[in-house]
């Protein structure tokens, strides 16, 4: 039993030494340990049945109390800041929990059964410590435990023998057991942390890039003004915003706003949107375009170039610009576009052509001057806007870190010394080299989708670090049908696409694919749910719901329904009974027969047949059967006979003043 003890102690030591030095919790380590130690010796002087505790507590009481323990010791000391776990709270509080539990076992009276469980629990405690990154430390102190816990089980399970030549082969066994065994449990314990650690880094990498409450960007939420300023969370934001299954193209800009006024840093919305009703019925010659929606935009919907008709579950509009839009709070989630090969021409008003040319004063000779260098000699509207877009393609990079405000000067500055800025900038810088040079233009934002998640279905995904700003400018182009010449508002993109892709990817954090694919179907099914028409969705559950309960319960609700009729049957009859006075009068009749001569009439019997039975029997006076044949007689008259002279409730009254005499007289007369 000593050599039990000391074993046993031993490996708890060692345990909790693992334990403290994992999550740097020492005093919780010392602490058990002294009040070991003490109760060991106190034993080994006194006996096993001396000091021993909690004899009547139940193990599962153990469990909870040490599990609640666990908790309120976490509370004040909390595990390691580098410490992995998916559920922190309830990891740390089971790894105190197994040491309080160890220490309340220990206490009890000893037993085998006892010895087990603490022996499990020390290979537990170990088992949840190990969650923090291995270093030469922790891996010292958790070899020193395998050593010392495989050498326990040995010592247990191994006899040394009491002859000489036989101890070089017991130890020669022991040492070749206990590596092999080290090995084992060293390597299983290992790939346990790893496995804990790699599903910990993507678990939680998914927690922070799609769950964590942090609330979309601003950009998201729609905003009058946009501000030329950093980025922001949105720059790393990987959250899904939509997804696009959009055949035969490569990429897809999908556009919210539109700005037209600038000054000092600051684009203001366009005003005074004038909006039409937008067609549903998707015409089968043009290309089809399906988005999903997993977050709303407010009433705006982000919608591609050349939108002919849309179909969701609720009526929607355009502006003149190709902004789709819905009338009522937006609960459209899933979309169906049909596209027009090319954007619809434009003519622009005098006011017009003005508004899309502006320039702030002070900065319209500076852009005048760089265009008129980017541009030299050409002529060409055409080629001018493109020489202006590729002088941005080609010799600036794309940074999502802008060290410099904005503003009019700053503005001047960037474009002058090439500095790297993002899509909003070059954007903005664009639009004033194009207005500078009497070409109208302005921004576009929205989300430029070319992340292709479905090669076979060419189906691309948008998220929040997706948002994008490009730019609009009003040329002319050759209508193929007519060969006239008309002016629409094309698309110019001056963000350096290839270092735009590289900047996402770097400021991106990795994450599983596996967990952001299950992630996007839960993003799939919310927002098929929430395209559905909800009071309609409410009915269709409802019926839904009564259907199966009535299938559940079809032979409860048969059986219900036949004691119902029968019930409503009987109550039917008795009402039929109290309106007929003659049948009232036959009930008292019956009601003779059974309390005086314990006779009852059966539905094939006839009232002489019931009179003779009893008729028969000894002990019955002629005179009180003349009286009911005369009753018979006198109520077949009366009902059949239709003679209504006959008091039959005076005949009655005479027969049922001999029941106080004769009542007995058929139990008599039959026992």
């Amino acid at each position: 039993m000593t050599k039990k003890y000391f074993n046993l102690a031993l490996v708890l030591i060692s345990s909790w030494t693992v334990y403290g030095y994992c999550q740097n919790d020492l005093f919780l380590r010392n602490l058990a340990a002294i009040i070991l130690v003490c109760s060991l010796l106190l034993r080994l002087k006194t006996g096993p049945k001396h000091y021993a505790f909690f004899d009547h507590i139940s193990l599962s009481t153990i469990i909870i109390v040490s599990f609640i323990a666990g908790f309120m010791w976490r509370n004040i000391y909390p595990p390691p800041e580098n410490a992995v776990s998916p559920f922190p709270i309830i990891t740390a509080a089971l790894q105190s929990g197994t040491i309080f539990a160890s220490l309340i076992i220990w206490l009890k009276p000893f037993s085998m059964k006892n010895l087990y469980r603490l022996f499990f629990l020390a290979w537990l405690t170990v088992a949840l410590s190990i969650n923090i990154p291995f270093s030469n430390v922790t891996l010292l102190i958790f070899c020193s435990f395998c050593i010392i816990a495989v050498a326990v089980v040995i010592l247990h399970t191994m006899r040394k023998p009491k002859k000489k030549k036989y101890l070089f082969r017991y130890y020669r066994d022991f040492i070749f057991f206990s590596i092999i065994l080290i090995m084992l449990s060293k390597g299983l314990l290992y790939s346990i942390s790893k496995s804990i650690a790699i599903f910990d880094h993507a678990f939680m990498n998914l927690i922070s890039d799609y769950v964590m409450p942090r609330n979309y960007t601003n950009f998201l939420r729609i905003e009058p003004l946009m501000k030329l300023t950093s980025p922001g969370r949105s720059a790393w934001d990987k959250r899904p915003v939509l997804e696009v299954q959009a055949p035969n193209m490569y990429g897809l800009y999908l556009k919210t706003q539109i700005f037209d006024d600038f000054n000092n840093g600051v684009w203001t919305e366009q005003k005074d949107i004038v909006k039409s009703r937008l067609s549903d019925d998707l015409q089968t010659d043009l290309r089809k375009v399906k988005m999903t929606m997993f977050t709303s935009f407010e009433h705006i919907i982000p919608s591609p170039y050349s939108v002919a008709a849309a179909k969701g579950n609720m009526p929607l509009t355009k502006s003149i610009d190709g902004i789709v839009y819905t009338e009522d709070e937006q609960r459209t989630r899933i979309l169906n576009f049909s596209l027009k090969p090319k954007n619809i021409p434009v003519e622009l008003s005098p006011a017009q052509y003005r508004k899309y040319t502006a320039i702030p004063s002070d900065i319209v000779y500076p852009l005048r001057e760089i265009s008129s260098e980017i541009i030299g000699d050409e002529l060409n509207t055409v080629t001018q806007a493109t020489l202006l877009n590729d002088y941005f393609f080609n010799n600036f990079r794309y940074s999502l870190y802008v060290d410099f405000q904005a503003d009019n000067k700053d503005l001047i500055s960037m474009i002058r010394e090439q500095r790297p800025a993002y899509c909003t900038y070059f954007a903005t810088a664009l639009t004033l080299l194009l207005r500078a040079q009497g070409i109208p233009a302005r921004v576009a934002t929205g989300f430029l989708a070319d992340e292709k998640i479905d090669k076979k279905k060419n189906k691309f995904l948008a998220r929040v670090y997706d948002a994008h700003a490009w730019v609009e400018v009003l040329l002319k182009d050759t209508d193929p049908k007519t060969g006239l010449k008309r002016n629409r508002w094309l698309i110019m993109d001056p963000t350096p696409a290839g270092e735009r892709t590289k900047a996402l990817k770097r400021s991106g954090i990795n994450f599983s694919k596996i967990a952001e694919n299950i992630w996007l179907s839960f993003l799939r099914l919310s927002a098929f749910m929430e395209n559905q028409d909800k009071e309609k969705l409410k009915k269709n559950t409802l019926i839904a719901l009564v259907l199966w309960m009535l299938l559940m319960n079809i032979k409860k609700i048969i059986k219900n329904i036949r004691s119902l009729l029968i019930s409503l049957n009987r109550k039917a009859l008795s009402v039929k009974d109290k309106r007929d006075p003659l049948l009232l009068i036959y009930r008292r009749y019956e009601q003779y027969l059974k309390t005086a001569f314990d006779e009852t009439r059966r539905i094939t019997d006839t009232d002489q047949e019931v009179i003779r039975r009893i008729k028969v029997r000894p002990q019955i006076p002629a005179e009180t059967v003349a009286k009911m044949e005369s009753f018979v007689d006198q109520y077949h008259a009366t009902r059949f006979g239709f003679k209504e002279d006959i008091d039959l409730k005076a005949i009655i009254r005479g027969i049922e003043e001999d029941k106080k005499n004769y009542k007995n007289i058929g139990r008599d007369s039959g026992n």
